[in-house]
């Protein structure tokens, strides 16, 4: 079984339906398919490595391909361009995306994925981060998701859309929960970052369709890519 890991529903329930996979009724964190499951991990290092102790004790896991937003550490990434780690990568992954990203038109960049314990929203400690490392992108997940799969001999490829780029500002805080009361909450208490908070919206729908299109012309049908 191929693992999808992804933090958030924001990011979830959308690649659920690019991939076709269904919900499980025993478990609403996971989507289903043919060989292929896609976990709700939660944000972070510590939520993804007890979602991947999870679902190992269910699950013989093949392979596990670390998905969602990113944060751009370089200045030329731009929101909906896709990052794929190649430090984690077969030649012949490699090979895939570059013919993937050629078919559905999407940019491709090859770099490192760096890790974070909490969001940077400041453009000058991205900045930072991006001078001191010389990664690509930067995400909260990516890091724990390879760390568990290296302890195991499991296969493990970081594969990203960027959010925001190196110079936008991110807000300070987040809903506190999904539902529509959570998030009127939010609206009102943060009204001052409205206007940042609608872009960043459209930003989230047109990244996340980005990377859908992407995964699922590189999995095919079969969903086939880690082994």
């Amino acid at each position: 079984m191929t693992v999808i890991t992804a933090a958030t529903p924001w990011e979830s329930r959308p690649l659920a339906r690019a991939l076709g996979l269904k919900r499980r009724p025993d478990d609403l964190r996971l989507h289903q398919g043919p060989g292929l499951l896609l976990v709700e991990t939660g944000m972070g290092p510590e939520r993804t490595h007890a979602a991947l102790r999870g679902l190992a004790s269910r699950f013989a896991i093949r392979g596990i391909i670390g998905t969602g937003f990113a944060g751009a550490l370089q200045p030329e990434l731009l929101c909906g361009d896709i990052v794929v780690d190649p430090h984690d990568a077969s030649c012949d992954l490699v090979d895939r995306v570059r013919r993937t990203a050629t078919a559905t038109r999407a940019r491709l960049f090859l770099g490192r994925l760096a890790s974070a314990p909490a969001p940077l929203c400041d453009p000058a400690a991205k900045r930072d981060l991006g001078l001191r490392t010389r990664a690509t992108a930067v995400d909260m997940e990516s890091s724990a998701a390879r760390s568990w799969c290296v302890g195991r001999g499991v296969p493990f490829a970081g594969i990203r859309v960027i959010l925001d780029s190196v110079d936008q500002r991110l807000p300070g805080t987040a809903p506190q929960g999904e539902s529509l009361a959570a998030l009127a909450r939010y609206a009102l208490a943060s009204r001052g970052e409205l206007p940042m908070l609608l872009s960043l919206a459209f930003q989230q729908r047109r990244a996340i369709r980005t990377l859908g299109r992407f995964l699922h012309s590189l999995m095919g049908e079969h969903h086939e890519l880690l082994s």
